[in-house]
């Protein structure tokens, strides 16, 4: 029914929001670069990592590779390859997002879109579905 509130259909471990309107998580998502180093448990890791598995790609083809990092040495080196990477040292663990070059012959650009969509699945579950992993001030 059209007119009708899309909510979100709670799967396993892949969605969590129990009554959470997809419009109003959308609406009051605050992505922030300050993160605690409390560890994020396997569970939670897992969900997000599913999350980004299931994003719909062009072709089907989900040229994708998620990259779990935890080790606080590689962390810091991180958070030193660019500008916008400094948030990375205080984090419990990054997920690195890693594709084929899409400039390359055999790869499509279409391949920045469906990262893109991944990623957004994978925000929208470590933030919104799960509360704990949240910044005190989001939602």
């Amino acid at each position: 029914m059209v007119a009708q509130t899309a909510r979100a259909v709670a799967h396993k471990r892949e969605s969590r929001l129990r009554g959470v309107e997809i419009e109003e998580a959308i609406q009051n998502l605050h992505v922030v670069r300050k993160f605690s180093s409390d560890p994020v448990s396997d569970d939670d890791v897992a969900a997000i990592l599913n999350a980004g598995r299931r994003a719909g790609s062009s072709k089907n083809l989900q040229r994708w590779h998620f990259i779990v990092v935890r080790q606080r040495e590689r962390l810091t080196q991180l958070a030193q390859v660019g500008p916008f990477a400094g948030h990375l040292a205080g984090g419990a663990l990054a997920i690195a997002l890693v594709t084929p070059d899409p400039g390359a012959a055999d790869s499509p650009m279409s391949v920045m879109w469906d990262l893109g969509r991944a990623a957004q699945n994978m925000v929208l579950v470590g933030v919104v579905a799960r509360p704990r992993l949240r910044p005190r001030h989001c939602l």
